[in-house]
């Protein structure tokens, strides 16, 4: 196992570790640190992961989100991600991996026009280097992206170090239930 999977089990671990009813006062202390937060409260079009399993939720989120802001999700298309407008939840269907997903009829959005990015992982250092879940999708969008890009984790995710290469994009601020980073 190389030293980034074995860092992706030992937070993925840490993360389902969590009681549920842990994990939604923790997901309540990342949300009022997100909505405290200008860059969030001041763009307009914020594409949110769908979360799954025991991710840091973005259902409350998105919800909290409809009507002030353009609610984009991501969707699985071959090797990339492909941007979509949501109007409401229950747009989402399960779609690759089983994670929830835009329905494929709904307008696909351009990915520059994206004002602000959240992004899941299984873990992050405190300078906002990440590890995902290794397929690598949102490598390739940050990549080719200009937005603002948010990681939301829970504290025991954080790692002294993820292992980095040229091709890995660290978020700008990292957001946890005990703090907020900005690393721009």
């Amino acid at each position: 196992m190389s030293n980034k999977a074995a860092l992706r089990h030992l937070a993925l671990a840490r993360r389902s570790s969590l009681p549920p009813e842990e994990r939604q006062t923790r997901n309540q202390h990342i949300m009022q640190k997100l909505f405290a937060l200008p860059d969030f409260t001041q763009a307009s079009r914020v594409l949110f992961y769908v979360s799954f399993g025991s991710e840091v939720d973005t259902h409350d989120l998105m919800n909290r989100s409809f009507g002030g802001k353009d609610v984009l999700a991501p969707r699985v298309n071959g090797d990339s991600l492909h941007v979509h407008e949501l109007n409401s939840l229950d747009e989402l269907k399960p779609g690759a991996f089983g994670i929830l997903e835009p329905v494929a009829t709904l307008p696909e959005v351009a990915t520059d026009s994206v004002e602000v990015i959240l992004v899941p992982g299984a873990a992050f250092d405190l300078r906002g280097h990440r590890i995902g879940y290794g397929k690598g999708y949102y490598d390739r969008l940050l990549s080719s992206v200009n937005a603002l890009k948010i990681g939301l984790a829970y504290d025991r995710q954080i790692v002294d170090t993820v292992p980095n290469e040229e091709h890995d994009i660290p978020v700008d601020i990292l957001i946890t239930n005990e703090r907020v980073l900005d690393l721009r």
